[in-house]
């Protein structure tokens, strides 16, 4: 069979278009490359039409076919670099994956080994595209499982048909694509999963291959002047999907059409002589096609285990990332896939001998792994998952400190004494700063409380400014005006160089500020410095009080891996910007901007507001609010430990 270099061309096409769509290029905002995935769909037009010429032309010149000949060259093709990537992958498996994601990782291999990941992804996937999806290692392998399965159908049925109905075969193949087309967009409205990964659905592009081979075999694809201008045609209509192609675009079905009719037109019409013949037949275009089965098999693994560690990678790292993939596919081609094809290197005793024993390794270590339960990592998996779900504990640690904290103000008097009026988010901040080094260190802090705790030892703001006004702590709903309350409230005040209001800021407390001015015109005149303190982030909850983490740990059984858990961040981000609190801390920044009065965002700290994800979770996967809002004592020492970083608590004394 003569080599045509434009076909190579084509398959660097397709294979460059895969590797940019699975490395999401976040590019002003959007995915340039969201149609990238038809690459997969260039790749099977291309392997039916070389399967199939293959196939007809020894039955027509030989009048019969040599299965095992066939499926030998199929295995040197296929197995030693699936092998080698498999292999390699297993230490960094073992390393990053946690228990679980550890033992569906071992299934995707024995699945990919047998080819039949597409029917295993199904089952374990929700949707392809989906970020979870992007975190598994051997998802792409669920197409090698579609083209081994038309190999086993295909060659058999054109078997038959050339033995008994030699006529008609040209119609068989045009019967077989009519009918997975008409299937692929039927199914694809009822069950768009089923149908992306369904062999049946995925046939008649390997078809359309198969049609354009047999019409050149048969004499019918015939070139003229006119036909000239059908590569450029074909070309154009694959850059057209690439560009226009997204997510949301029906896949497989009619539309699809396109890029496949495009890569037809490409191998029907397309020769040296043409524009488009002679580009992709160049040297770049055709080394790229050489090593692109090497560069798909690297390519999804390496990204995988980087999103692992490593949700949020710049595009320049991905290209430094591409740059690794196509080095290592290089390499991989010349001491790997060339090797093993030529059968003078690797007689066929030695090859079967060699697939045998890996194959028996592989799946014997997928099986150790699926069925073990003392694995290097699987401590990783063992944090009790009450961590995630028992709200008892984190608040009952926090109440251990709320009534062993020393409210007393006696023999701490400085110019760095601080006042804490609000809530139960005053409280949080309490803990918060007294968990802070730097804060500790230079400052002593206080909250409108009785020296020994008491029901009432939130003071309400509004009530606060009852107090300034009028010397009564009395406020309905807030504190009983006892003695107790009143004089440790009047001492603490007196004592204080610095009032901090916190709260969780409601709407009339901002868009009335008569009370907040009242406030700071009064500390003002006592000689002391008013700072304003922004809402806590407050998660969104289900109908049973549940937020985002505590709703995974219990549908997963399970800690998230990396990047779940940034996933998970996001999702905290995302209340962050729908709740009414940000604009609420948005007015009351405004206002205490007027005012000159210090405003201190706790999102500065919460959250990274650069990558746009509010943290979750320690270091040792304790939770770090034990509800919607509150922080838990290891949430307080989290966060005590970024404000030291970032320096948020940096006031001056000036009024």
């Amino acid at each position: 069979m003569n080599y045509r270099k434009e076909i190579d061309g084509l398959r660097a096409i397709a294979v460059v278009s895969v590797i940019f769509y699975h490395a999401k290029f976040i590019i002003f905002g959007d995915d340039w490359f969201e149609g990238g995935f038809i690459g997969v769909d260039i790749f099977f037009v291309i392997s039916g039409y070389l399967i199939t010429k293959i196939i007809l032309k020894e039955l027509f010149d030989k009048g019969s076919f040599n299965f095992l000949n066939f499926y030998e060259r199929r295995a040197r093709r296929i197995l030693p670099m699936l092998f080698t990537v498999i292999l390699v992958s297993i230490p960094f498996a073992l390393q990053i994956l946690f228990h679980t994601n550890l033992i569906e990782y071992a299934k995707s291999i024995l699945s990919s080994l047998f080819f039949s990941s597409n029917f295993f992804f199904y089952f374990v996937t929700t949707e392809y595209a989906a970020e979870s999806s992007l975190l598994k290692p051997f998802l792409h392998t669920w197409s090698l499982g579609i083209e081994e399965q038309f190999y086993i159908i295909f060659p058999i049925l054109l078997f038959l048909f050339f033995k008994f109905l030699k006529n008609y075969i040209f119609i068989l193949i045009l019967v077989m694509l009519f009918l997975s087309i008409q299937f692929a967009e039927v199914i694809g409205s009822r069950n768009a999963e089923l149908n992306f990964y369904f062999p049946i659905s995925r046939f008649w592009e390997l078809l359309v291959g198969s049609s354009v081979a047999y019409l050149e075999i048969n004499g019918t694809i015939i070139k003229s002047r006119l036909t000239r201008i059908f590569p450029i045609i074909g070309i154009s209509l694959i850059i057209f999907a690439i560009i226009f192609f997204n997510f949301s675009t029906p896949h497989p079905g009619y539309l699809t059409i396109i890029p496949i009719i495009g890569t037809a037109l490409i191998i029907g019409y397309s020769s040296s002589n043409d524009l488009v013949g002679r580009v992709l037949g160049s040297n770049i275009f055709v080394r790229t096609g050489l090593i692109s089965y090497s560069a798909y098999l690297w390519h999804f693994p390496i990204f995988a285990f980087i999103r692992l560690t490593d949700s949020s990678i710049a595009n320049l790292e991905k290209l430094i990332y591409i740059l690794l993939i196509f080095i290592l596919s290089n390499i991989s081609y010349r001491y790997i896939e060339q090797p093993f094809r030529n059968r003078n290197k690797v007689l066929s005793k030695s090859f079967w001998l060699i697939v045998t024993i890996f194959l028996t390794v592989i799946s014997s270590f997928c099986i150790y792994i699926i069925n073990s339960d003392s694995l290097i990592n699987s401590d990783k998996s063992e944090k009790p998952i009450s961590r995630l779900l028992d709200r008892g504990s984190y608040g009952s640690e926090k109440e251990y400190f709320e009534h062993n904290f020393d409210y007393s103000v006696d023999g701490k008097k400085s110019n760095q004494n601080i006042l804490i009026v609000g809530n139960s988010h005053a409280d949080d901040l309490l803990m918060l700063l007294s968990n802070s080094k730097s804060v500790s260190d230079n400052f002593n802090i206080t909250l409108t409380s009785p020296i020994k705790r008491n029901d009432d030892y939130n003071y309400q703001i509004s009530c606060f400014n009852d107090f300034l006004k009028t010397g009564s702590t009395f406020c309905e709903g807030s504190a009983r005006d006892n003695d107790e309350f009143t004089e440790n409230l009047n001492t603490q005040y007196e004592w204080a160089h610095y009032i901090i209001l916190a709260s969780n800021w409601l709407p009339e407390d901002v868009n009335d500020y008569t009370k907040l001015e009242e406030i700071v015109n009064k500390v003002r005149k006592d000689g002391k410095v008013p700072i304003f303190v922004s809402s806590t982030i407050e998660f969104q909850q289900t109908s049973t009080g549940d937020i985002d983490i505590e709703v995974f740990a219990k549908d997963n059984k399970r800690y998230p891996t990396p990047s779940e858990l940034v996933n998970l961040e996001k999702l905290a981000y995302r209340d962050l910007e729908n709740n009414q609190l940000h604009l609420v801390n948005r007015n009351l920044s405004g206002f205490a901007n007027h005012m000159g009065v210090t405003f201190l965002d706790k999102r500065d700290y919460q959250c990274d507001l650069k990558s746009k994800r509010c943290f979750v979770l320690d270091s040792n996967g304790y939770k770090l609010t034990f509800d919607h809002a509150h922080y838990s004592k290891e949430g307080a020492i989290f966060y005590a430990k970024i404000i030291d970083k970032i320096k948020w608590f940096s006031i001056s004394g000036s009024q």
